[in-house]
């Protein structure tokens, strides 16, 4: 019988600024795409930058990596944009939604806040002692020309602005796979997606915060239909397909007064669905061929690792793989690190032990990134369990008001 051939699909981790995640914007998904898709051509501008210390920031000019990107004399971006990286499927010939939205994109604004800060990068407060903050609203697109035909391009004019917010990592950042991204059919499954990926702590978030960074400032007065609306629809989507998705806790009100009180803000707790982080779970897959060929060569060669305790050890392998970046000096690569390391591992008693206690403590220190056991997993998914419960146990024993009873 002919072997059956292993079809993995490759992921694809891009960078995007935290003022991107949360900036506030009324847009529909494919829109959303279309930013994406921006997002991934953004990524050649900051190839080798080092992003974390906010140097070299600027975006080359023109790109030497991305040749559909030029600037024009007053710094604008000029992107040219295949009309296949932005179909759905194959042989997709509805092309109306591209144009919507480019409108979209044309048409509302992109928001976002920061504090304002003085040329020594101290924060500046007004009178009432109070941190002042800067705001920008631009609009995403400006010209745009398109064809309706597969082979051919769209290109769209981006204001200075936006291009240097998107290579603009001073204020923090989040890494996410954009084939899951672009897979996802909710906007709100996709501004959560890449809030919460690769996060492994609780983040809470007001009410008011999140419809701001939706659009929805006018929209859904009531939480109960906000949480309705956007936020169970989004953890279903992110459940059955995304190798991260998260549980929730609604926050009450703690201001003084009599009846049911209504809920501010949502705790979300990430969950991280190893069954969908690619290419685990697909048929045929043998996951230690995740791990790069001379990563596993160094592994088996002088370290000694067997083949089975590479399976063992591949939660901790693959997190380290895909979340050391090689950014920077202090921050190198998987392959780099375990070949630095080794002039040390011979030295213990156990190399392969050695490797895996220095592995934690570099994603932890460097990364702020923790490989728990699954016995710890399973105390914290028991936790936010009893915490669920206890919310709904008050909910539950609280008095219903005349107008909860009517509806």
């Amino acid at each position: 019988m002919a072997k059956e051939e292993k079809i993995i699909e490759t992921s694809k981790q891009v960078v995007q600024s935290y003022l991107l995640t949360t900036a506030g914007r009324d847009w529909g998904v494919y829109a959303e795409k279309f930013l994406l898709r921006l997002i991934e051509i953004a990524q050649c501008d900051i190839q080798g930058m080092d992003f974390r210390k906010g140097t070299d920031m600027k975006p080359h000019n023109p790109s030497l990596n991305y040749p559909l990107m030029t600037r024009n004399e007053v710094g604008d971006a000029i992107i040219t944009i295949p009309i296949k990286s932005l179909l759905p499927d194959e042989g997709y010939t509805n092309y109306e939604y591209i144009r919507e939205a480019i409108e979209q994109l044309q048409t509302k604004v992109l928001r976002w806040e920061e504090t304002k800060t003085d040329k020594n990068g101290n924060i500046v407060y007004n009178a009432q002692g109070n941190p002042v903050r800067k705001w920008t609203s631009v609009q995403l697109v400006g010209k745009a020309t398109g064809e309706d035909d597969e082979s051919g391009y769209i290109t769209v004019r981006i204001d200075t602005d936006i291009w240097k917010a998107m290579v603009d990592f001073t204020k923090g950042f989040r890494a996410f796979d954009l084939n899951i991204a672009m897979k996802l059919q909710s906007k709100y499954a996709l501004r959560l997606y890449q809030l919460l990926s690769r996060q492994d702590h609780p983040l809470t978030y007001t009410i008011e915060d999140l419809k701001k960074q939706w659009g929805l400032e006018d929209k859904y007065p009531r939480p109960d239909d906000f949480i309705k609306r956007t936020i169970i629809p989004a953890k279903e989507e992110l459940d059955a397909v995304s190798p991260y998705t998260f549980d929730y806790v609604p926050v009450k009100s703690n201001a003084p007064g009599k009846g049911k009180k209504p809920v501010t803000s949502i705790i979300f707790y990430p969950k991280h669905q190893l069954q969908f982080d690619n290419p685990r779970g697909l048929k045929g897959f043998d996951e230690t061929q995740v791990i790069k060929e001379p990563i596993r060569r160094i592994l088996r060669e002088k370290y000694g690792f067997q083949w089975y305790e590479l399976e063992t050890t591949f939660d901790i392998l693959y997190a380290a793989q895909r979340t050391m970046t090689g950014a920077d000096a202090e921050h190198p690569d998987l392959l780099t690190f375990i070949v630095e390391l080794y002039k040390n591992a011979v030295k213990s008693d156990d190399k392969k032990k050695y490797l895996i206690g220095s592995l934690k403590k570099h994603l932890q220190e460097k990364y702020n990134y923790t490989i728990k056991s699954k016995k710890e997993l399973a105390a914290e998914e028991k936790l936010m369990k009893m915490a669920e419960n206890k919310v709904k146990k008050e909910a539950a024993n609280e008095p219903k008001l005349l107008g909860d009873i009517f509806k």
